[in-house]
């Protein structure tokens, strides 16, 4: 049976995920494409690309075209798009000598029209290529596939380029960054890198080597990420660790401090425009901070937020 999922608008087959069950309950994934994923953490870095579990379905991805036997008689389609497309249910009757089926995927809005790209900052294990893949089948524009290191374990090295990949149709970007690791002072996403920044992990295991020392901090892979270019991310905010948490310092009476590079967050009661209370906020919060944190606290900040800017309109470059 040849499956075909078309744009309602334009005819064209679109890449989607898709499943197919019989009436019994019984999975029938396209050729090539796993039935069922054991994906309760015991198959960590095994069962990756091409296809996605939710809850309890295994979703495929497909460019658009699938092929793979289909049982007489009802069976249950699904097919979906990311957040931007109705997603589809429905059930099919697949009579004798049926070669061929059609499914429609209909657009609900199109935010890229409007200069907004969909995009995800913390991707691991798949290719380079299955990271193109499943984008497309989830209609997201630019994907940050990232190196990392697990103790004597190095994941996705030979992904590294320093330069985005794009698609031959032009829609995704898969971009091979990395997330440098320390378990005691937190996980960074280095974003946009031109070379890579070493090491990717540091302060002995789960995230280095066993037995490792701490060779650097998070503050100096900031700035050396920032000095490319690139962009840094907390990669499981909102629960950094040691160095990462001395990014978002709180003052009890002003709330959240900001600091140099970073966009300020609007403070009910204070008067002026942003940048002012900005300054306000941060000069009131260094005052107040217990002298013996005063110095560390504002130089990790300080590097740490260098170079940060907002997240920006515009097509993905």
């Amino acid at each position: 049976m040849r499956t075909v999922v078309r744009h309602a608008a334009t005819g064209e087959p679109v890449p989607c995920r898709v499943y197919f069950r019989s009436a019994d309950g019984v999975p029938y994934p396209p050729h090539g494409h796993r039935g069922h994923i054991n994906s309760d953490g015991n198959t960590w870095n095994l069962d990756i690309g091409g296809d996605v579990r939710l809850g309890a379905t295994t979703y495929s991805y497909i460019d658009g075209t699938c092929e793979g036997w289909l049982p007489l008689g009802e069976v249950t389609v699904e097919a979906a798009r990311g957040c931007e497309y109705d997603p589809l249910r429905t059930t099919v009757t697949i009579r004798p000598g049926q070669a061929g089926l059609e499914l429609m995927l209909t657009r609900l809005t199109d935010l890229a029209a409007t200069g907004w790209y969909s995009g995800d900052t913390h991707v691991h294990f798949v290719s380079t290529l299955g990271g193109e893949l499943e984008a497309r089948g989830e209609d997201v524009r630019v994907t940050n596939l990232l190196l990392s290191q697990w103790g004597h374990l190095f994941t996705n090295a030979e992904e590294f380029t320093g330069h985005p990949r794009t698609s031959a149709d032009g829609h995704s970007h898969v971009f091979a960054g990395q997330e440098n690791r320390s378990g005691m002072l937190g996980h960074f996403n280095l974003l946009g890198l031109r070379r890579p920044v070493m090491p990717w992990c540091t302060g002995s295991a789960e995230e280095s080597e066993l037995g490792g020392g701490l060779e650097t901090a998070l503050s100096h892979w900031a700035d050396e990420c920032h000095e490319q270019g690139g962009t840094v991310v907390l990669a499981h905010f909102s629960v950094p660790n040691g160095e990462a948490a001395a990014v978002c310092r709180r003052d009890d009476r002003l709330g959240p401090v900001q600091h140099p590079g970073v966009l300020p967050l609007p403070q009910r009661g204070v008067p002026g425009d942003a940048g002012q209370r900005h300054g306000q906020v941060e000069q009131r919060g260094a005052d107040r901070s217990p002298p013996h944190l005063r110095p560390r606290a504002r130089r990790r900040n300080w590097a740490t937020g260098r170079g940060a800017r907002p997240c920006a309109r515009g097509p993905p470059s």
